[in-house]
């Protein structure tokens, strides 16, 4: 049976993942960065259409999760993106190294809770 209060300390283990990269980084952000993890060089585009915002919205919180902020400022440096090389207008999106760590460590997460429930 489904233990709803376990359940919750799961989403609740993910989300404090993210908020160790940045104390500020919003429900929306946590999605931009678990679907380039799912669809590794998504375009702006479609990420935008997946997590429910205005394509100029998502641009902007993509440019915070960048090296460098689109304000010229330091990024939290968890994306970066290639042009497409079969249309220069359209960005595909990655995880940097760093934003791949906090994946690993969800991952390992629930390998973790698979081996010990299974």
């Amino acid at each position: 049976m489904l233990d709803f209060g376990q359940e919750l300390r799961k989403v609740i283990y993910v989300m404090d993942q993210f908020r160790a990269a940045h104390q500020h980084i919003s429900c929306q952000g946590c999605m931009v960065l678990l679907y380039v993890h799912m669809d590794s060089g998504i375009s702006v585009r479609d990420l935008s259409a997946k997590v429910g915002i205005q394509q100029a919205h998502a641009s902007r919180l993509i440019s915070s999760f960048l090296k460098v902020h689109r304000k010229k400022q330091a990024g939290l440096d968890l994306l970066y993106f290639k042009e497409d090389p079969m249309d220069r207008r359209v960005k595909r999106l990655y995880l940097t190294s760093k934003g791949e760590g906090i994946l690993r460590r969800i991952d390992e997460y629930f390998r973790v809770l698979a081996a010990n429930n299974g």
